[in-house]
């Protein structure tokens, strides 16, 4: 009997086989394109979900503590250490300055990358793995550099970086003291090097300036840190050491909303690609 029922399908489907074609088609099409939106939506679920320490890291917001409330995440150059010293919560931090592109020579080649000028707890804090050098020791020194395999290959061939000299930007001369992985397509982070913060001109005279904004600051709390209470004692830093900026407050976003939830309004998150995310779940079942 069941043989019969194929039978018949098939001849059914034999005889109208243009009709046939067209609906196959177009059901594989509706196939792959509510894949490839499922794909898409796994992978903006996974930014920077593959952290070692994603659930004690936080990044410092600033917010006003009157109407209208506004929120941004560009902090000031002495938040981060000072958030290390008077707290024993605060289990490290990073300082991480605008994206810059710099001019690498290296023997007759010259090749332009950008990258981030870091506090050295940014390697320890984020599980960027480096195929050569020390995570807790590559960013020691004033003029090391750290670089991702890309650049490495495009600098150096196939000649072993470590421990090179780089001449970045026909000025100062820096040696290689690490090689990272490659960084993967679900970060919210995206540089080709890494230097030390320390050596950045602007640092020395914006490190005890509260009111000028110029870097995101991120911080690891220690384990069974309750973020309330540490939000409640940390809230206020900033007005205490300078009181001219008494509107200001900051908190902590947690990493597992750093790429969805990114939307303040009122100093309250209000959402942010999460929406598209929720959209394209919706979507992708009409697609078959």
């Amino acid at each position: 009997m069941l043989r019969n029922y194929f039978k018949t399908a098939f001849r059914s489907l034999w005889r109208n086989s243009s009709f046939t074609v067209i609906n196959l088609a177009g059901l594989s099409v509706g196939i792959a394109g509510a894949l490839l939106l499922l794909f898409w939506i796994q992978n903006e679920l996974s930014f920077d979900q593959f952290h070692a320490n994603k659930n004690t890291l936080y990044k410092v917001w600033n917010r006003t503590n009157s109407a209208p409330i506004q929120c941004w995440d560009i902090t000031c150059a002495p938040l981060g250490p000072a958030l290390k010293e008077q707290f024993p919560e605060i289990k490290s931090y990073t300082r991480v300055y605008w994206p810059t592109d710099r001019l690498f020579n290296y023997g007759n080649k010259a090749i332009t990358g950008t990258g981030l000028d870091v506090d050295k707890a940014f390697l320890t804090m984020f599980s960027f793995p480096l195929i050569q050098g020390s995570s807790s020791h590559a960013l020691d020194g004033l003029h090391s550099i750290v670089i991702t395999q890309n650049l490495a290959q495009k600098i150096f061939r196939t000649t072993d970086p470590l421990n090179k000299l780089l001449r970045i930007d026909n000025e100062q001369t820096y040696t290689v003291t690490g090689v990272l992985k490659n960084l993967p397509d679900n970060t919210q982070f995206d540089f080709e090097y890494l230097v030390s913060i320390y050596a950045l001109p602007s640092l020395a005279f914006e490190k005890q300036l509260w009111h000028s904004n110029s870097y995101n600051t991120y911080v690891q709390l220690a384990p069974h840190t309750d973020i309330n209470i540490l939000e409640a004692k940390i809230r206020n830093i900033i007005i205490r050491h300078d009181p001219t900026q008494s509107t200001t407050e900051i908190f902590l976003h947690p990493l597992s909303k750093w790429h969805l939830y990114s939307s303040f309004e009122n100093g309250k998150i209000v959402g942010g690609e999460i929406e598209t995310v929720h959209l394209f779940f919706i979507i992708a079942p009409t697609f078959c």
